[in-house]
């Protein structure tokens, strides 16, 4: 059994070190995919608190629908929502 792994070892090594490579690249990307959402979030948050602070009354209202269609989230918990996000 072991002269039969070192033997395929030798006889595929590139293929062995792609494969690792994969490996290795596929939990970057998903990590990065991770981190993607949560910057997307991070902005579409700071754009509500933004119109919040210097928008009027109509455009914070409008901007609230948009960030909490856009982030997938229920109108009423939009606030909390960003907020549980800058805090972390």
């Amino acid at each position: 059994m072991k002269n039969k792994s070192i033997l395929f070892i030798k006889k595929y090594p590139l293929s062995i070190l792609l494969g690792i490579i994969i490996v290795n690249l596929m939990t970057i990307s998903e990590h990065l995919r991770v981190n993607s959402k949560l910057a997307f979030n991070k902005e579409a948050c700071s754009r509500y608190f933004a119109y919040y602070a210097y928008g009027t009354d109509q455009q914070a209202y409008k901007n609230e629908f948009e960030t909490a269609k856009r982030l997938k989230v229920p109108v009423e918990l939009i606030d909390s929502y960003c907020q549980n996000i800058f805090k972390a």
